[in-house]
């Protein structure tokens, strides 16, 4: 019996090390080039030190070999969490994908930042320096092994497009990397740190042309406010109602106020204007209007505040006075800001928390699959179609704060698609002109 308990426990005192090991991995993971999601340092009830971590694609959660760890006995716990946190920043940093601002980047990043912000808002700033902190510099620094710019060269940059392919998902998540860096080259050229900013190409994305722009059938007004009059009511129900019937961004909906809204009570005014607003009002298409002129921004980096001045409030491109074309829906929103459902307090993380608490649409619509830039989608194209103007593209471009008519006008001929689709499921036969 005591041969059987002691023998492992001489094996593994054999073993012990005496201070950082290379890796807290147990030995099936260790070379397997795993990245770590989560690590950290527990004492168990005998006093002994413990490390624990999980790796991508598994759920489990493995303890890190005894013999790794006994020496952190005496070091106290929150040593022991700051080696974990360590070990797993180096470690994911070595496969390429992980955090990391290396001390050549720390040298001119606020120059960097400056020189962005003469073209960048704040997050998409943010959005760039994440974009070097995960993928570029870890796989170029630590992976290749390759500490200077000069250096990236086509060959490693190919290895780098074959690693991005394999490490991240989405087409336009890698197109936007592929930015970041180019953006970082052309700085580097433009401070003679680099002599020639090498070919970074970003890759063609294929449309089905099958698409389904929304993900049901494309519905009516009528069941449009059906569905959100099932929603609880509150704030919740007015985002969405508002993201429906205006086609705002959930940014921007969340900055609604209900003085942003003006309609048959600013009548005198709208006729006093020379524009599209007056145009849409007089031909009876505007049922309600709203002055669009704040989003919510995302939270960014604390020294972009430091080095650009405090972070836009305005929309993504600009002020816009969006329109609600649907009598309902609008009549909807009066009655929600009359009973004060504007009001309520909300987090941006509750809107998508609720989103998947709502009940299933058993509709051939599929609201619940709806995310909030479908709401904007179904705006746009619901809005295309109730249009009837020879500038309506235009329109109802500036109606969204867009510039894109390409985007509109397939959003236009998909909406007519379907209808045509619908016409003919309610029986309505193909009939040739006598």
């Amino acid at each position: 019996m005591n041969s059987k308990t002691r023998g492992p426990y001489k094996k593994t005192k054999k073993k012990m090390v005496f201070e950082l090991p290379s890796s807290f991995f147990k030995e099936e993971h260790e070379s397997k080039g795993l990245y770590v999601t989560w690590a950290d340092a527990v004492i168990r009830s005998n006093g002994q030190i413990s490390i624990l971590y999980k790796v991508l694609g598994e759920k489990k959660q493995f303890r890190c070999p005894r013999y790794k760890t006994h020496w952190m006995d005496s070091k106290g716990l929150e040593f022991a969490r700051l080696k974990a946190k360590k070990w797993q920043k180096e470690n994911n940093n070595q496969t390429g994908k992980g955090n990391l601002l290396p001390l050549f980047y720390l040298d001119h990043r606020e120059d960097f930042i400056k020189w962005l912000g003469n073209t960048a808002k704040h997050n998409t700033i943010n959005g760039y320096e994440s974009f070097l902190k995960m993928y570029i510099f870890p796989f170029f620094f630590e992976k290749l092994k390759i500490k200077h710019p000069r250096a990236w060269d086509e060959d490693s940059l190919s290895v780098w497009n074959s690693f991005l392919q394999d490490h991240v998902k989405s087409p336009n998540s890698r197109n936007r990397i592929r930015t970041g860096l180019r953006k970082y080259l052309k700085f580097l050229k433009s401070k003679n740190i680099i002599k020639r900013v090498p070919q970074v190409l970003n890759e063609v994305k294929r449309r089905d042309s099958r698409e389904k722009l929304l993900p049901g059938d494309l519905p009516d007004w009528e069941a449009v406010v059906e569905w959100i009059k099932t929603l609880p009511k509150g704030r919740y129900r007015f985002l969405r109602a508002v993201m429906m019937g205006f086609g705002l961004r959930i940014s921007e909906a969340f900055m609604v106020d209900a003085e942003d809204f003006f309609g048959a009570e600013e009548e005198s005014n709208i006729d006093e204007r020379n524009d599209f607003v007056r145009e849409v009002k007089d031909k009876g298409f505007g049922k309600l209007f709203l002055y669009v002129h704040k989003a919510q921004k995302k939270k960014v980096n604390e020294d972009l505040i430091k080095f650009l001045g405090d972070q836009c409030i305005e929309p993504k491109s600009g002020p816009y006075t969006a329109c609600c074309t649907s009598l309902e829906l609008a009549e909807l929103i009066v009655e929600m800001i009359e009973n004060g459902e504007n009001e309520e307090e909300i987090s941006m993380d509750s809107v998508y928390k609720l989103k998947k608490e709502m009940p299933r649409d058993y509709s051939k619509y599929n609201f619940h699959l709806y995310n909030p830039h479908d709401d904007r989608r179904l705006n746009i194209t619901l809005q295309m179609m109730d249009l009837s103007m020879d500038n309506s593209v235009e329109v109802c471009c500036m109606f969204h704060g867009q510039s894109s008519r390409q985007i509109f006008m397939r959003y236009f001929q998909w909406g007519k698609l379907q209808r045509r689709k619908q016409t003919r499921q309610i029986g309505t036969k193909l009939k040739v002109f006598k």
